[in-house]
């Protein structure tokens, strides 16, 4: 209202509707943050283009509206949309760039898709390394996130693992499969006591019943062999 009696411009005012459904957001009323900042989105289109820097704020913003409301495949198509247009008009190193795919990062981790989050937040902290901001305050948030996903991915791969045991069988190879999965996400999250000691009780398990031969051996085998190449034990792993 302010802005509106002040005359200021459209810009101005499109800006502060995009700033107050931000905050809207952070006050946990999303109905009233996705109606106003669809509206700032589709205003920004009109006046500025789909190119615009503001337009693709505003459309970080309502990507991020409906991630805050489990719309995930909603948030997403806006989310991937509005970074490639501005990979294109903004170059990859843009500050808006890497707070578009920070956003899109979140709604992988909150709908579940530890391992494509994990490469997006990956990404960004490169990006980030390259342009000399390795200690700024966003580098350190995206690193804590980047080890939030990894930890929740552990605990679900862990609790797959042991569910599959309790209803198939330590050997089926649906177990072995998640069994494998969690030492993998070990082994990423630089656990490598944890990962190498999954690896090897399951290589032990299929070799002693299934044998040696077995092709469900053989990829428990190829598991430890990464781990003690990554744990820097290459005798072992040549053995």
């Amino acid at each position: 209202l302010k802005l509106r009696l002040n005359s200021q411009t459209s810009q101005d005012w499109l800006e502060a509707q995009i700033d107050l459904a931000n905050t809207l957001r952070w006050l946990n009323l999303p109905d009233q943050a996705l109606q106003l900042s669809l509206e700032s989105w589709q205003q920004s289109q009109t006046i500025n283009g789909l190119d615009h820097e503001t337009t693709l704020h505003a459309g970080q913003v309502l990507a991020s509206c409906y991630n805050d409301m489990g719309k995930y495949e909603d948030g997403e198509s806006i989310f991937r949309a509005v970074l490639e247009r501005a990979k294109h008009v903004l170059g990859e190193m843009n500050e808006r760039t890497l707070l578009i795919r920070s956003g899109l990062a979140t709604l992988l981790i909150d709908s579940g898709r530890y391992q494509l989050a994990e490469s997006e937040l990956r990404s960004i902290i490169e990006s980030h390394e390259e342009m000399g901001q390795s200690s700024t305050r966003e580098t350190l948030i995206i690193g804590s996130n980047l080890g939030t996903v990894l930890s929740e991915a552990i605990d679900q791969q862990r609790q797959n693992a042991r569910l599959s045991i309790q209803l198939l069988g330590e050997l089926h190879d649906l177990t072995i499969t998640s069994t494998l999965n969690l030492a993998e996400s070990l082994r990423r999250a630089g656990r490598l006591d944890e990962a190498l000691s999954s690896s090897r009780h399951l290589l032990w398990r299929c070799a002693e019943t299934l044998g040696w031969d077995n092709s469900r051996t053989l990829g428990a085998l190829e598991s430890v062999v990464l781990n003690l190449v990554r744990s820097k034990e290459y005798e072992a792993a040549l053995e």
